[in-house]
């Protein structure tokens, strides 16, 4: 629950906000501090609540976490999260 969807239902406006925007040409990525979803869980949910979303747009916290050590410490070859 956030800023696009709240108790299952996407916020009043958020949808035509976020077509907006892509009308626009602007890129668009949905980022969460939930690691209870994977991207195309994400993508899925969002889809069911009528905010259709690409997978690479999903960007679950496990995720933005692995590419953040890989980028940060490239040496590390395994990392248990």
């Amino acid at each position: 629950d956030g800023v696009i969807y709240s108790g299952g239902k996407a916020i009043e406006g958020s949808i035509e906000a976020l077509k907006y925007l892509r009308s626009k040409g602007k890129s668009l990525y949905f980022i969460t501090n939930s690691s209870g979803r994977s991207q195309k869980g994400m993508q899925e949910k969002f889809n069911k609540l009528g905010i259709e979303i690409e997978v690479k747009e999903a960007l679950p916290s496990g995720l933005t976490t692995a590419i953040y050590l890989k980028d940060t410490y490239p040496e590390i070859k395994k990392v248990y999260v």
